[in-house]
């Protein structure tokens, strides 16, 4: 909890929100585990502490996650572990309330500011803990409310205690519901653009030339259905299931997490640089200028495409109303002109 102030806390419980809406809920009620929050400075890195902060903090995909393990390739925000101090120390085995107790100490007025100048909200561990208590509490009858009340505080810290698996479980079993809203899960692109855009705000800086493709990319599934000219984008599909069969947005969503996380990204997709995953558009229409960057690029490589053709005027078909000779009255077919057709087999051909 080192080098926070009031405003980097709010932060910090923002993007533990974001985190868990990002992953969604599936259609039986259960949240999704899609995503975590990854520390760029592992935790136990070697000589280093990681810090719950912010600065150090990446929304990022589980199955990412857990493989890169303590793998520290530089950024982030971390002390060195020579600054630990015993007084400090928490482990799985202490009581919660201790634990509040050294982060108040610790903190401080920082603490104070917090809660002062931000509503904190409670935290996916303390809504599902609530809603087992009020589920327990409408099955029981209580004489008084002493005895209502005594109950529930022992229930409280009892449940305090679990992980949160232990109390999902628990929800699943009592056919509860584990969240209050209903959303599928954000896709793996758009969430780590903002990202991307969070750690920018920071100062840290991302190469410019695969940024400006990524927005790119992303305008073009925002005007997906716009008939203007756009680059030609070699993209598998831009609906595909992510996690099925790799998009080009969900390879851009790859390696600007590997970025984050100060790692060499793989600058190739399908074979061959993701730049020549962009082309120009074969015709354009005449006064086409290109508006984007990564446009512009094009064409100073390329050149103009080639204007599209205006099209050939057709003149207006002219319908002859005038009745064919089986419509005017008194016709009369002329069966000598009429020519017999044999078929072999006897059989009618239709």
């Amino acid at each position: 909890m080192s080098n926070h102030t009031a405003d980097t806390l709010y932060e910090l419980d923002r993007l533990r929100t974001e985190c868990f809406i990002s992953n969604g809920v599936s259609v039986d009620g259960e949240l999704n585990k899609f995503y975590e929050l990854s520390h760029i400075c592992p935790v136990n890195s070697k000589g280093l502490l990681g810090l719950l902060h912010p600065h150090n903090l990446v929304i990022t995909e589980k199955q990412y996650n857990r493989a890169r393990g303590t793998r520290y390739s530089g950024g982030g925000k971390f002390i060195s572990r020579l600054e630990l101090k015993s007084e400090w120390a928490v482990d799985n085995d202490t009581p919660a309330a201790k634990v509040y107790d050294k982060i108040e100490k610790f903190l401080g007025q920082t603490l104070k500011d917090y809660l002062t100048e931000h509503a904190p909200k409670l935290s996916y561990k303390e809504r599902l803990v609530n809603k087992l208590v009020r589920h327990s509490l409408q099955e029981q009858e209580f004489k008084t409310k002493e005895a209502r009340k005594q109950y529930e505080d022992k229930l409280r810290r009892s449940l305090q205690h679990m992980p949160v698996e232990q109390l999902e479980l628990s929800v699943a079993e009592r056919e509860l519901s584990l969240s209050s809203f209903n959303r599928s899960h954000t896709r793996y692109f758009p969430l780590m653009m903002e990202e991307a855009k969070r750690f920018k705000s920071y100062g840290v800086k991302i190469d410019a030339s695969f940024e400006a493709y990524a927005e790119y990319l992303q305008s073009a599934e925002d005007v997906f259905f716009d008939t203007k000219e756009r680059l030609q984008i070699e993209s598998n599909d831009c609906q595909e299931n992510e996690w099925a069969a790799p998009s080009l947005q969900y390879w851009f969503g790859q390696q600007l997490c590997k970025m984050l996380h100060k790692e060499k990204p793989d600058l190739t997709f399908n074979g061959k640089p993701y730049a020549q995953c962009f082309t120009l558009p074969g015709l354009v229409e005449a006064g086409w200028t290109p508006e984007h960057r990564v446009e512009e690029w094009k064409v100073a490589q390329y050149g103009m495409p080639p204007v599209r053709p205006k099209p050939v005027y057709q003149p207006p078909l002219v319908l002859d109303d005038s009745p064919l000779p089986w419509e005017v009255d008194g016709y009369v077919c002329d069966h000598s002109s009429l020519r017999p057709v044999f078929f072999k087999t006897g059989e009618c051909p239709f």
